[in-house]
C-alpha cells in the first residue's frame, strides 16, 4: 500500500520535538540526517540506509528472523577485506544486504527459507559488478555453513537467483531515489509483499514515509512537556 498523505504532517509534527541528535538502537542520527532524506535532490546516506533497515527486521512480520548487515560491513565484504564475521547468518530466514558502489545503492536479499538469492536495483544499467559482489556474498554463506555442517552448500541445484530488477515499471526515473527504492522494496519483501513501483511524483511521500518510521522509533525527544 502506498504510504498515507497524512505522513508528511506527522513528520513536520515530529521533527521539530527532537534535539540535533536522534537515537535508534545503538545508531545516532543528525536532524540533518532526516532533513537530507526529505530533499527529492539528495543522496540517502548510510546512516539512514541501516537505522531503517534496522527497523525493517525489528518489525518483520510472520515470526520472520530478519538481519540487517550494515553497509560498512558489507562493502568489507564485497572489497575482500572481511573473510568471516562473528554473527551466524544461518540463524535468520531473511538477510538484507544493502550495497553501495559508485554513489549507487541497490540491495541483495538472502531468503535461507526459500534458497533464494534476490538481486534487486533500481538502476540496472548502473556500470557496478553485481557478479562479483554476489560470489562474495555467497563465500561468507558458505563459510558459515562448512564450519558448522562440513560440507558445503549445493548452490547450483538447491538455490535460485531472483532479478526483479528486470521489471522495467520497478525502474528509478532520477539520479537521487535509489537509497528510496532499496528500502521500500526491502520492506515490502520482508512483509511478504510484491516488489511494488514507486511513481515519480510519490517519491517524496516515500521519503516521508520512511522519516515517520525513523522518528517513531527515534529517542528522546527534546521536551517531555510536549503533549501527545
Amino acid at each position: 500500500m502506498e504510504p498515507d498523505e497524512w505522513t508528511i504532517n506527522t513528520v513536520h509534527d515530529l521533527l521539530p520535538t527532537f534535539t540535533d541528535t536522534l537515537k535508534i538502537g545503538s545508531v545516532q542520527l543528525k536532524k540533518d540526517d532526516i532533513k537530507t532524506l526529505l530533499d527529492n535532490d539528495a543522496d540517502i546516506n548510510d546512516l539512514i540506509i541501516n537505522v531503517h533497515l534496522l527497523i525493517i527486521a525489528s518489525t518483520a512480520p510472520f515470526h520472520k528472523r530478519v538481519l540487517a548487515v550494515e553497509s560498512h560491513t558489507i562493502s568489507d565484504i564485497i572489497e575482500n577485506k572481511l573473510k568471516n564475521i562473528r554473527t551466524s547468518w544461518l540463524d535468520y530466514d531473511i538477510i538484507l544486504c544493502p550495497i553501495n558502489q559508485k554513489h549507487h545503492w541497490y540491495l541483495m536479499i538472502i531468503d535461507l527459507e526459500q534458497h533464494l538469492f534476490i538481486q534487486f536495483d533500481s538502476l540496472p544499467a548502473h556500470d557496478i559488478p553485481r557478479r562479483q559482489n554476489l560470489e562474495r556474498l555467497i563465500h561468507i554463506l558458505n563459510t558459515q555453513y562448512y564450519l558448522k555442517y562440513d560440507t558445503n552448500i549445493d548452490f547450483r541445484t538447491a538455490w535460485a537467483l531472483s532479478d526483479p530488477s528486470e521489471d522495467f515499471d520497478l525502474c528509478q526515473n532520477d539520479v537521487h531515489s535509489c537509497g528510496v527504492h532499496l528500502l521500500i522494496q526491502a520492506k515490502a519483501y520482508t512483509n511478504r509483499e510484491r516488489h511494488k513501483p514507486i511513481p515519480q511524483d510519490k517519491i517524496n511521500l516515500y521519503r516521508h514515509q520512511i522519516a515517520e518510521d525513523i522518528l517513531q522509533k527515534a529517542e528522546p525527544k527534546s521536551d517531555d512537556s510536549i503533549s501527545d
